[in-house]
């Protein structure tokens, strides 16, 4: 076989690949939360709320009934990838979890720290990151020497270029020596909101070089309700409510206490298995805010997130 047509063939063949592996390849970090009911909240105070379906360029967010929205009725939300930097936060709320989510839940929190073959894939995962940069030189290296022997090559060193990059970047990913010793230990941790940083404690889970996810984490669940006409009714998170017009009734069936985001900053606290009736806009669409203090996992980018001291 002659040198044109071999390297012909193996530019073909590392595209497929490349192709392929970037197409299937999900952040490891947001796979965690694949297929659990989740909160997401946006940095322009939205959240949208239901099962999330991940896949390599961004995620559905599929809602546990359709959704009327006047004009047609809509069943999920999709989240694609340029949009990340737009999500401020992703929530599983523990007690909400059925005892099969729970039990899977455990299984993945158990496997990123003892589980013998996911050490194994983590170590030879950490050794691409950490030598990334030999690697490159070594290809780079490589590269030089066949461009000499190789008529295509020469012509086509920028494109070969491309291809040894792509095959580097799907192979490694970040890899941070601290992170990897608090994997499962016990952090603080701090998250920019309101113009401040604010420091919260959880435990330490899995990363990648997008989010940060932190387990058991207890903080405060914060979402919105959108109503779409002056009569209707939204349940979620046992929190159960039923617009009149500009009147709206909230029964708290959780055994937390709610907290209703009302005008001047106000929040009114619900009681478990209280009911309360509160006055909100007349317009005919109408969204309002809730939150209740709870145990959580959380995923957040690392943009807004990050472990600033070791604890007890």
């Amino acid at each position: 076989m002659d040198t044109f047509l071999a390297t012909i063939i193996v530019i073909f063949a590392v595209s497929v690949v490349i192709g392929y592996l970037k197409s299937t390849m999900r952040d490891r970090t947001l796979k965690d939360f694949n297929k659990f009911n989740v909160i997401v909240n946006f940095k322009n105070g939205r959240s949208i709320w239901g099962k999330m379906k991940l896949f390599a360029n961004g995620f559905i967010i599929t809602y546990p009934e359709s959704y009327d929205n006047i004009t047609h009725s809509e069943t999920g939300y999709i989240v694609y990838k340029p949009e990340y930097e737009t999500i401020y936060s992703i929530v599983t709320v523990i007690d909400d979890m059925d005892e099969k989510m729970k039990v899977r839940r455990n299984s993945l929190n158990i496997t990123f720290e003892n589980g013998f073959l996911s050490k194994i894939r983590r170590r030879i995962r950490n050794i691409f990151a950490a030598v990334n940069d030999a690697i490159r030189d070594s290809y780079t290296l490589i590269l030089g020497k066949m461009t000499a022997k190789s008529a295509v090559l020469s012509k086509n060193k920028q494109y070969a270029d491309q291809l040894g990059n792509g095959v580097i970047d799907v192979m490694s990913n970040a890899y941070e020596p601290i992170f990897e010793y608090l994997t499962g230990r016990k952090v603080i941790y701090e998250v920019f909101k309101d113009n401040t940083w604010e420091e919260k404690s959880g435990i330490m889970g899995r990363y990648s070089k997008d989010f940060l996810k932190i387990i058991n984490a207890k903080d405060f669940v914060n979402f919105s309700f959108c109503y779409k006409d002056i009569s209707y009714s939204l349940d979620a998170y046992g929190i159960c409510t039923r617009r009149n017009g500009k009147f709206l009734k909230v029964k708290n069936n959780r055994n937390d206490n709610v907290y209703f985001c009302g005008k001047n900053n106000e929040r009114p606290e619900i009681l478990p298995n209280e009911e309360k009736e509160f006055e909100i806009s007349e317009e005919k669409k109408c969204t309002v805010f809730f939150s209740f203090y709870t145990d959580t996992d959380i995923i957040f980018p690392r943009s807004i997130a990050f472990v600033r001291h070791t604890t007890d």
